[in-house]
């Protein structure tokens, strides 16, 4: 095993910092979100910010990583700089943690009036890293309600707090904490049953829905754990050989 310990790739780049500490790097971007004919959503500067933030900061945090720093890249006007910033930092409150933001003004999608590219930076130590084998035996759950179908806001119903996923953390009986992505919860179940050769049943139906950025989470723990914001959706099995 490397040292960086990730037995379950995830969506970050993982890097041998020596003396057995890892830097982690996650990338967001949303484009398309000005006024011009290509565009696709007009919304708050400070809302997609911190959405594209959100997005970046849980690939790390979800592997128990503290973010450090965001970098980001900006071609919105100048006069709405601060409504970014204050995006970025809404979410710095939540994870609780002092995080450096830096900035610089660039577009690489020359189609669309505006563009955030937000890149979370994190270190620790490897033993810290929360990818760890699933076993047969180990319980699923599922945490946060997804993506709810329309334009998010922070501060929305159907945001889960950070605070939510971050509680999690410290036991020490979890297996994997996974971000669901745009594809939904059943893909990413998918990618677990390939990578560790066991099997679970398919989820009920409303956890079919996109995760969307950073809105829902699926966390496998060794022991069954008692929490009413859980929703258990079922135990590992061993896959069975379809060869014998």
């Amino acid at each position: 095993m490397s040292i960086s310990g990730m037995v379950f790739p995830r969506d970050v780049a993982c890097i041998d910092a020596g003396s057995e500490c890892v830097l982690l790097q996650s990338v967001d971007v949303a484009a398309g979100i000005g006024d011009r004919f290509h565009d696709s959503l007009i919304a708050p500067a400070r809302d997609v910010a911190y959405f594209v933030a959100r997005a970046a900061a849980v690939e790390i945090v979800s592997l128990g990583i503290v973010i450090r720093s965001f970098a980001i890249g900006v071609s919105r006007p100048l006069a709405e700089m601060a409504e970014v910033f204050d995006g970025v930092k809404l979410l710095t409150a939540e994870l609780g943690a002092e995080s450096a933001i830096v900035a610089s003004g660039e577009n690489y999608f020359s189609a669309v009036n505006s563009s955030i590219t937000i890149s979370a930076i994190g270190y620790g130590r490897a033993s810290q890293l929360i990818n760890r084998r699933i076993k047969p035996g180990d319980f699923a759950y599922l945490l946060g309600e997804g993506y709810p179908g329309k334009a998010l806001r922070v501060g929305a119903p159907d945001v889960l707090p950070i605070g939510q996923l971050t509680k999690h953390l410290s036991r020490r009986s979890l297996r994997q904490v996974v971000p669901v992505g745009s594809r939904g919860v059943q893909y990413d179940l998918n990618e677990i049953v390939d990578c560790f050769g066991v099997t679970l049943g398919d989820p009920d139906d409303l956890w079919r829905r996109p995760g969307g950025p950073g809105l829902q989470f699926l966390v496998v723990s060794s022991e069954e754990i008692a929490d009413r914001r859980l929703h258990f959706i079922g135990r590992f099995e061993r896959a069975k050989d379809e060869s014998a």
